[in-house]
């Protein structure tokens, strides 16, 4: 079987954010505001799920919802690949979005998100280690 090469050069974070994501930025057609999911996440880009498909390179706004209490972030991206999914008997196309422009506090922000999310994990895993013994 042969192998896939990975060719992110940051990790990703298998977590769920809230997005609204907007297409026809910069064409004729009037721009559409949807919302959706991440499935993951990093410093550069993220996987997202949505209802059409979406051709290579199209620019893409996201506002990224990190929590309740924080303001949205807002990203320009371009989609860098698309696969067809079928998600709990729905079609979705997962979509992966590079970042092309995100300021330096909102990186940090994403950042923070991603360890807290870490030590979330690890803590949950100590409680399970603990209840083990």
């Amino acid at each position: 079987m042969p192998s896939i090469k990975e060719k992110r050069k940051v990790a990703r974070l298998n977590i769920p954010v809230e997005i609204t994501y907007q297409t026809g930025i910069k064409s004729k057609e009037p721009p559409s505001k949807n919302k959706s999911f991440t499935q993951d996440i990093s410093l550069c880009g993220a996987r997202i799920l949505v209802k059409e498909p979406l051709a290579l390179k199209t620019p893409i706004e996201l506002e990224i919802h990190l929590s309740e209490n924080a303001p949205e972030l807002s990203v320009h991206g371009e989609v860098v690949w698309q696969y067809y999914s079928k998600i709990a008997g729905q079609d979705f196309y997962e979509t992966g979005i590079e970042f092309t422009q995100i300021n330096f506090q909102d990186r940090e922000k994403i950042k923070e998100a991603m360890f807290d999310a870490v030590k979330e994990i690890l803590k949950n895993l100590d409680r399970l280690y603990v209840e083990r013994k």
